[in-house]
């Protein structure tokens, strides 16, 4: 059975929406809904160091930094109450566990584990324990007791992002 085609009204319609995007996009407007929420992506990632990751690496590279520089950080106020910190700062780690690492890129535990040990090795991401020592090698994440904190390594700077609107 052969796979049915859209009709040409449907593909006029494809193709109408396609070039209003790009129109919208080489105006300087962005073609995305602007209540979207967004975070920034650093151009070096794309540019030169995401063609050298293997997929599973660059999923995990970025749930670390959805977690980091896409969340706005907490602070606690005197009184214990919790709330969002109006200067709308980053958080600079975040705790994620094994299973959570591989529900959110989609890969089973010994890719994530791979690609865990590729990147702390090559200095993309940083794995610590709640003092902030690094954990480098598995055997010390596997060792560690509490929580691991991720956070981002060398992929450059805030000030280098994909993304980044003036303000």
């Amino acid at each position: 059975m052969s796979k049915m085609t859209p009709g040409p009204q449907k593909a006029a319609a494809n193709a109408f929406q396609a070039t209003k995007a790009y129109q919208a996009t080489s105006s300087g407007k962005s073609p995305f809904n602007q209540s979207l929420s967004w975070y920034p992506i650093p151009t070096r990632l794309v540019d030169e160091v995401m063609p050298r990751l293997r997929d599973t690496e660059l999923r995990v590279l970025l749930v670390v930094l959805r977690q980091t520089w896409g969340w706005k950080a907490d602070r606690t106020e005197t009184g214990g109450k919790v709330v969002r910190d109006s200067r709308g700062q980053t958080k600079r780690r975040d705790w994620l566990s094994h299973r959570q690492l591989c529900r959110r890129t989609g890969r089973g535990s010994e890719a994530v584990s791979g690609a865990v040990a590729s990147l702390t090795a090559s200095g993309l991401i940083i794995v610590e324990d709640a003092g902030g020592t690094a954990l480098i090698t598995p055997e010390e994440r596997r060792r560690c007791l509490g929580r691991l904190y991720f956070r981002v390594g060398n992929i450059g700077n805030r000030e280098d992002c994909v993304g980044r609107e003036d303000e």
